[in-house]
C-alpha cells in the first residue's frame, strides 16, 4: 500500500444526537442503520455490556441464536464502515478506545461549550415496529433529556449565583426547549430576565408559559408561577430571608414505615437460611430496611462504593474487616491467605492468590463470625461492587456454606436496572427455595400517611397531604422527604395541599443541590473531597488535600452529619455523591484528583484507585504507570479479567498522554492475558496494533512474538516459522536470553506441528538449556510445560510425560497454579495415549480442580471437558462422560466464537460417541450434524466418527475415508491420525490389504508406546484375519492378545466388542474355557457400566447397542 492509499489516522467520531452517523478521520460520514445506532447508544450510555444482554435488547423480537447472529453481522458492518473496530468483541461489549462519542456526561461538556448536547438521542429514528426495543429507546431518550435538563438547570443555577445572568439565561432558554411544560424552567427564565432588569421580557416569558400550559395540558400556571409574575409586575424583588433548620424527623424518620410485609419475608427467609436479593430504585428504602433489620438481628451492613469496580476484592476486603470487627478471628492459615487483601493481618502466603483458597478462607471467617453470634450479613449497593467480590457472593451466601452455622442470613441489595451480571446469573440459576428475591415497591397511600404522621410536623395534616404527595412522588420515600425539605426551605404553607406548588420529584438532583448550597464553604469543600475520593476517603486524606489539621475538620464534619449529607463515615445516599460531582467545576475536580492521587500514592493505596485519580487529573504518565502496577496486583490475586482491563486502561492513558514508547510492552501483556482468557478476537486486535505502532527493535520483537502467538492460534505454522526467522536476529541482538528462548519455543512448536522433528528438537534444546539454568524465572515452569507439549506433538510420549512431570514440580515449587494445571493436562493426555485410561481420568479430574483454584474454569471447560469425557466413556462411566461433554459444548457456545469453535466441535464428537455407545445413533447423528467443520483436525475427527456411526458400507463412507486420508497427512500428530484412520479404513478394504495395513500400524504403535491405538488395531486385525477364514492365525493372535492383556489392560476399543470378538474366535476353535472367560468379561463390563448409565437410557444401552445385545443374548443362551 502506498502512503497515499493509507487510511487517515485519528479518532472516529460517533454522533448519536440528531441523525446518527460515524464521522471518519478523512472527513466523510457514514449514516447508521437504526438497530446499529441503538446498539452503539447502549454502549455509549451504559459502558461495557454483556454480549447476550445487548443482543436481547436490540433484537428482542427473535430467538437468542438469531439475535446473536444479528449482533455479529452488525458489528462486522460497523467495522467495514469505519475501517476499524467500532465495538470491541468479547463476552463484554465495549466501544473501541479510539471511538469518540457525543453522549459523555452533559455537565462537563456544557461547562466548556454551552451550545453542546444539541439534538435528540437517535434523532428521528422510528422503532415502533418492535415494541420492546421501542420501549427501551423511549426510556433512554427520556433519561438523556432528563440528564441534559438537570445539567442545564445546575449550570444555570451556578452561573446565576456567580452573577453571570446572561449566560445563565442562555442555558435556561435551552431548558425550556427540552422541557416546555415544566413550570420550574419557565420560572427560571422569568426570574433571570427580571434580574437583568428586563421586566417586559420576564412578563413575556410568563405569557409564553401560560400559552404552553393551556395548549398542552389545558391548565393555568400554578400559584408559585403566578406569584412570581405578580412580584415582577410590582417591580419589588423578594426580600432576603434565612432558612429555618430542617426538623430532625425529616432528616431521618423515627421509624421504618410501610415495610412490615417485607420485614416478615426477611424473617421467614432467615429462618430457612435463604439468601435475600433486595431490589429497589434509588430512594425507595433499601438501605433503611437493611440497616434496621440487621440492627434488630445482630448483623453487619457493608456498602459497596463508587470506585470499587477497578480494584479486585475491594468490597470483600471491606466485608472481611466488618466480620473481624464483629468477632471473627481467622486462624493462622486463613490469615495468611486473607493478608493479601488485609495487610494488617501480617505477611501473605507466597505465590499468587488462589481463588479457591480465598473462598475457603473467607467462608471460614464468615463461619467464625456466625459462631460468635452474628446473624445477618447485609451487602448494600451491589451495583458499585467489583466483579471479583460479586463472583464470590453467591458461593459465600449459599445455604450450603451456612450449613455448619446455627443461624445465618445474607442480604444483598442493588438497583434493578443495574443488577451486576454475576448476581443476575446467580439469581436466574436459583430456585425459589434457595433464594428469596424481594422487590421493594413504592409506598401506598396508607404507608405515605403513616410516614407523614411519624414526622410530627406542626400544623401539618398528614391525612390531607398524603394523596397529594403520593401523586407527586410516586410513593418514593426519599422523594417525599426531599419534597418536604424543599417546601420547608422555601417556607411553603403546610396547612392546605389544595393548589400547592410542589417541587418536582423528577428533579430531586436539583433539590439536593439546593440543600448542598446551604452548607458552609468549609463543609462543602469537605463533601467535595469525600465525593471525589470515593472509597479512599478518610479524614486524614481530606486534611492532607485541604492542607489542614485533622482537628480543623471537626466542625465541617459535624455540619455534614447534621445536614444528613454524611452518615456513618459514608454518604447518606449515593444521589448526594452524584450531585456533588455534578456541581464541581471540571478544572477544580482535576486539581483535586491529582492531590488525592499524591496522598494515596504516598500511603501505598491500591494502585488501581491511585491510577483512576491520576487519570481523572489528566496526569497520564502517572496514571499509566499505576494501571500497570494494578495489573500486576490483579494477576497476583488470579484476576486475569481485571488484569486485562487494567492493561487496556494503561494503554488508553498512554494514547492520551502521547506515551507511544510504552504501548507495545503493555499490549504484549494484554495479548497474553487475552490468550489465557480465551479471548482470541481481542488477541488479534492487540497483535495488529502492536505491529502498527512498533517503533524500536525491541518493540518490533514484541510485536513479532504477538504475531507468532496469533499464528499459532490460527494453526498457521508455516507463517510462524517465517516470523520466527524474522524475530530471532532481533532477539539475538536486542533481546535477552529469555526472549531468545521464548522465540525458539514458539518455533519448536511450529516445527513439531509440521512434523519436522529434528529441527524442532534443536530449538527445544535452546529452551531446555535456558529453563535448566533459570529455574526461578517466572516463565521457567511455563517453558517446561511448552516443551512437554511440543514433545507430545512429536509423539515422543515418554519424553513428553517426563517433561510434564518436571514442569508440574517446578510450578508447584513456586506456587504457579496455572502452569501446574497445564502440566497436569499434558500428564493426563500422556496417560491416555499410553493406555492408562483410569489414570488419565484421575489426572483430568486433578486438572479441573487446579483450574478452579486459579480461576480458569472456562479454559478448563474448553480444553479438558471432552478429554475427561472420552476417558470416562472408555471406563463405562457414561453419566460423567455425558455431563462433561455437554458442559464443554455449553461453555464454548457462551465464549468467544473464534476461540471456542474447535473445542466445541471436539466435545460434540465425543458426545456423539457416547450416544452411539448408549444405543442412540439418531442422537449421535443429530449432535454431529450433516456438515463437517472447516478446521482440519476437527474435520478429520468428524469424518471418522461418522464412519463409526454409519458403518463403512454406506456409499458416502468411501468419500469420508478418502478425505480423511488426505487430512491425515498434515496437522498435529500425523502418526496418530494414520493409526486412527486405519481403525476405520480397514473395514472397507479387502482382507489381505486390511491385514497388511493393520499389522504395520500395530507394530508402530507398540514401539511408540501408544497403547490407546494399539488395542483397537489389534481388534480390527483379529476381525480381519477371522473374516479371511484364517482360523489358526486368528486363534494364535487371540491367545497373544489374551496373554498381553494380563500385563496391560486393553484400552481404546469398545470393550464389549473387543471381548465378544475374542469369544467368537475361541468358540470357533472349541476352546470353551477361554471362550467363556472372554464372554464373561464382556458381560461384566456391561454390568459394571449399567449403573453409570442414566436411567432412561439403560434399555437402549443393553438392547440397541449391537455388541451389548449380542454378548448378553449369547450369555443368556449358554446359562
Amino acid at each position: 500500500m502506498t502512503k497515499a492509499d493509507a487510511p487517515a489516522t485519528g479518532p472516529v467520531r460517533l454522533r448519536l444526537l440528531g441523525a446518527p452517523r460515524l464521522e471518519l478521520p478523512d472527513g466523510t460520514a457514514r449514516a447508521l442503520e437504526r438497530r446499529g445506532a441503538a446498539l452503539l447508544a447502549m454502549l455509549a450510555l451504559h459502558g461495557p455490556t454483556p454480549r447476550a444482554r445487548a443482543a436481547a435488547t436490540i433484537w428482542p423480537d427473535v430467538e437468542d441464536s438469531r439475535a446473536g447472529n444479528s449482533l455479529r453481522q452488525r458489528m462486522f458492518k460497523l467495522r467495514q464502515a469505519a475501517g476499524r473496530d467500532v465495538i470491541v468483541p468479547g463476552r463484554l461489549l465495549t466501544l473501541a478506545s479510539d471511538i469518540v462519542h457525543d453522549l459523555a456526561p452533559p455537565l462537563p461538556r456544557l461547562e466548556l461549550d454551552p451550545d453542546s448536547c444539541q439534538g435528540g438521542l437517535l434523532g428521528d429514528l422510528d422503532f415502533s415496529d418492535c415494541s420492546d426495543l421501542d420501549a427501551w429507546v423511549g426510556v433512554a431518550r427520556q433519561r438523556w433529556r432528563d440528564e441534559v435538563g438537570r445539567s442545564l438547570a445546575a449550570l444555570s443555577s451556578r452561573l446565576e449565583g456567580e452573577g453571570r445572568i446572561a449566560a445563565a439565561l442562555r442555558l435556561a432558554e435551552r431548558l425550556i426547549e427540552i422541557e416546555p411544560i415544566q413550570e420550574h424552567a419557565h420560572r427560571r427564565v422569568m426570574r433571570l430576565h427580571y434580574l437583568r432588569g428586563d421586566r417586559a421580557a420576564a412578563l413575556a416569558a410568563f405569557d409564553r408559559c401560560r400559552v404552553v400550559l393551556r395548549g398542552e395540558l389545558g391548565v393555568l400556571p400554578d400559584r408559585e408561577t403566578q406569584a412570581l409574575e405578580q412580584l415582577i409586575a410590582q417591580g419589588d424583588p423578594q426580600a432576603a430571608r434565612t432558612t429555618p433548620p430542617t426538623p430532625v424527623s425529616v432528616l431521618r424518620p423515627p421509624r421504618l414505615i410501610g415495610r412490615e410485609t417485607e420485614w416478615r419475608q426477611l424473617s421467614r427467609a432467615g429462618a430457612m437460611k435463604r439468601s435475600v436479593l433486595l431490589i429497589g430504585e434509588p430512594g425507595i428504602g433499601k438501605s433503611r430496611l437493611m440497616n434496621d433489620y440487621a440492627a434488630a438481628q445482630r448483623g453487619v451492613v457493608v456498602h459497596a462504593r463508587p470506585g470499587d469496580a477497578s480494584t479486585p476484592y475491594a468490597a470483600i476486603a471491606r466485608l472481611l474487616r466488618a466480620l473481624i470487627a464483629a468477632g471473627a478471628s481467622p486462624d493462622e492459615s486463613a490469615a495468611r491467605v486473607l493478608a493479601r487483601l488485609l495487610p494488617e493481618l501480617g505477611h501473605p502466603a507466597p505465590g499468587a492468590l488462589e481463588p479457591l483458597q480465598l473462598r475457603m478462607a473467607i467462608a471460614a471467617c464468615v463461619h467464625a463470625a456466625m459462631d460468635s453470634g452474628l446473624r445477618v450479613i447485609a451487602f448494600d449497593d451491589a451495583q458499585f461492587a467489583d466483579v471479583a467480590s460479586l463472583e464470590l457472593l453467591p458461593a459465600l451466601s449459599s445455604a450450603d456454606s451456612l450449613s455448619d452455622a446455627a443461624e445465618g442470613q445474607w442480604l444483598i441489595a442493588s438497583r434493578p436496572g443495574e443488577l451486576p451480571e454475576p448476581l443476575r446469573a446467580w439469581a436466574a440459576a436459583q430456585d425459589t427455595g434457595a433464594l428469596t428475591r424481594l422487590v421493594l415497591a413504592p409506598l401506598d397511600l396508607a404507608a405515605v400517611q403513616a410516614l407523614l404522621e411519624s414526622l410530627g410536623l406542626p400544623d401539618f395534616d398528614a391525612g390531607r397531604w398524603a394523596p397529594a404527595l403520593l401523586r407527586h412522588t410516586g410513593g418514593n420515600p426519599m422523594f417525599i422527604l426531599e419534597t418536604l425539605r424543599a417546601m420547608l426551605d422555601q417556607r411553603c404553607p403546610l396547612r392546605d395541599p389544595q393548589g400547592a406548588a410542589l417541587p418536582l420529584p423528577a428533579d430531586v438532583g436539583s433539590l439536593i443541590e439546593r440543600r448542598l448550597a446551604q452548607l458552609s464553604p468549609e463543609a462543602l469543600n469537605l463533601a467535595h473531597i469525600a465525593a471525589l475520593a470515593g472509597q479512599d476517603f478518610t479524614p486524614d486524606l481530606a486534611a492532607q488535600v485541604l492542607q489542614r489539621r485533622v482537628i480543623d475538620l471537626s466542625e465541617p464534619w459535624r455540619e455534614l452529619e447534621q445536614a444528613q449529607v454524611i452518615r456513618d463515615r459514608g454518604f447518606a445516599h449515593d444521589l448526594i455523591v452524584e450531585a456533588l460531582l455534578r456541581t464541581l467545576p471540571r478544572a477544580i475536580a482535576t486539581s483535586l484528583h491529582a492531590a488525592i492521587a499524591r496522598v494515596l500514592q504516598r500511603a501505598n493505596a491500591a494502585a488501581a484507585r491511585v491510577a483512576e485519580h491520576w487519570a481523572a487529573a489528566a496526569e497520564y504518565a502517572a496514571a499509566s504507570a499505576s494501571f500497570l502496577t494494578a495489573a500486576d496486583e490483579a494477576r497476583s490475586v488470579s484476576r486475569l479479567d481485571e488484569e486485562l482491563q487494567l492493561l487496556l486502561r494503561a494503554d488508553d492513558c498512554m494514547q492520551l498522554g502521547a506515551l507511544a514508547a510504552q504501548r507495545t510492552a503493555a499490549l504484549s501483556r494484554a495479548l497474553v492475558a487475552a490468550f489465557e482468557l480465551g479471548r482470541f478476537d481481542e488477541m488479534r486486535r492487540f497483535a495488529a496494533t502492536m505491529e502498527q505502532i512498533a517503533a524500536t527493535p525491541q518493540d518490533r520483537l514484541l510485536s513479532l512474538e504477538g504475531r507468532m502467538r496469533m499464528q499459532a492460534q490460527d494453526l498457521d505454522f508455516e507463517g510462524m516459522l517465517r516470523t520466527a526467522d524474522e524475530a530471532l536476529p532481533l532477539a539475538e541482538r536486542f533481546g535477552d536470553e529469555f526472549q531468545r528462548a521464548f522465540v525458539h519455543e514458539l518455533k519448536a512448536n511450529a516445527l513439531a506441528r509440521l512434523d519436522r522433528a529434528a529441527e524442532a528438537m534443536q530449538s527445544l534444546a535452546v529452551c531446555t538449556d535456558w529453563a535448566n539454568r533459570n529455574p526461578d524465572h517466572p516463565w521457567a515452569s511455563g517453558a517446561l510445560v511448552d516443551i512437554a507439549a511440543t514433545l507430545s506433538y512429536l509423539e515422543r510420549y515418554a519424553d513428553s510425560g517426563a517433561a510434564a512431570e518436571l514442569a508440574y514440580r517446578a510450578a508447584e515449587r513456586v506456587g504457579h497454579v496455572r502452569h501446574m494445571h497445564m502440566a497436569s493436562a499434558n500428564i493426563a493426555m500422556i496417560a491416555y495415549v499410553t493406555g492408562d485410561v483410569a489414570g488419565s481420568a484421575e489426572e483430568y479430574e486433578r486438572c479441573r480442580a487446579l483450574a478452579l483454584r486459579y480461576g480458569g474454569e472456562s479454559l478448563q471447560s474448553w480444553s479438558q471437558g471432552a478429554s475427561l469425557s472420552r476417558s470416562l466413556r472408555l471406563l463405562g462411566r457414561y453419566d460423567g462422560a455425558l455431563l462433561h461433554a455437554e458442559q464443554q459444548i455449553d461453555a464454548c457456545r457462551r465464549a468467544d466464537p473464534t476461540g471456542g469453535e474447535w473445542w466445541r466441535v471436539v466435545a460434540e464428537i465425543e458426545l456423539a460417541h457416547c450416544w452411539f455407545d448408549l444405543g442412540q445413533p439418531g442422537r449421535a447423528r443429530k449432535v454431529l450434524g450433516d456438515q463437517p467443520p472447516a478446521q482440519t483436525d476437527a474435520r478429520f475427527r468428524w469424518l471418522l466418527t461418522r464412519c463409526r456411526i454409519e458403518g463403512v458400507r454406506l456409499p458416502q463412507a468411501r468419500d469420508w475415508l478418502d478425505e480423511a486420508a488426505v487430512l491425515a497427512r498434515g496437522g498435529l500428530r500425523t502418526r496418530g491420525k494414520h493409526w486412527s484412520l486405519a481403525i476405520e479404513q480397514c473395514r472397507a478394504l479387502p482382507s489381505p490389504e486390511a491385514i497388511e495395513l493393520l499389522e504395520r500400524h500395530a507394530r508402530d504403535c507398540r514401539s511408540a508406546d501408544a497403547w490407546i491405538y494399539y488395542w483397537p488395531l489389534q481388534l480390527r486385525l483379529l476381525q480381519a484375519i477371522s473374516a479371511a477364514g484364517r482360523t489358526g492365525d486368528a486363534l494364535s493372535l487371540a491367545r497373544k492378545m489374551q496373554s498381553l492383556a494380563r500385563e496391560r489392560a486393553p484400552a481404546g476399543p469398545y470393550l464389549p466388542e473387543y471381548y465378544l470378538a475374542l469369544h467368537q474366535v475361541f468358540e470357533s476353535a472349541n476352546d470353551q474355557v477361554a471362550s467363556a472367560i472372554a464372554l464373561r468379561a464382556a458381560v461384566d463390563w456391561i454390568g459394571n457400566a449399567l449403573p453409570n448409565v442414566p436411567e432412561p437410557l439403560r434399555d437402549g444401552f443393553t438392547d440397541r447397542n449391537p455388541f451389548n445385545r449380542a454378548a448378553l443374548t449369547r450369555a443368556s443362551s449358554l446359562s
